[in-house]
């Protein structure tokens, strides 16, 4: 009667420890399901991020060409003020000339 006790006991206590193992088996399987989901949405939002970089680049580099342009014709239009400036001063001093012989 001991004897069949003992065994019933270490059966259960094989079970429960059985029971256990598996338990700890499957929080560790969710555990490495939920890691790969961190590392595919961790690679979701790094090639996001790149592709935001990219843009970003693209778009300063498209600003810096507008404002290279933007400066070559602030210059374009000073040049082109200075020769009306200049032609403007000519014709007067044209005009002066002319009033001068007239007298």
């Amino acid at each position: 009667q001991a004897t069949v006790e003992g065994v019933r006991r270490e059966a259960r206590q094989a079970a429960t420890t059985a029971q256990a193992e598996a338990a700890r088996r499957a929080e560790a399987e969710a555990a490495l399901q939920k890691s790969v989901e961190a590392c595919r949405k961790a690679e979701t939002v790094r090639v996001e991020a790149e592709t935001a970089l990219e843009n970003s680049v693209r778009t300063c580099r498209t600003a810096q060409a507008g404002r290279l342009e933007a400066e070559a014709a602030r210059r374009w239009a000073e040049a082109a003020l200075a020769d009306a400036e200049a032609a403007q001063r000519s014709g007067w001093e044209e005009s002066e000339a002319e009033r001068g012989r007239a007298a």
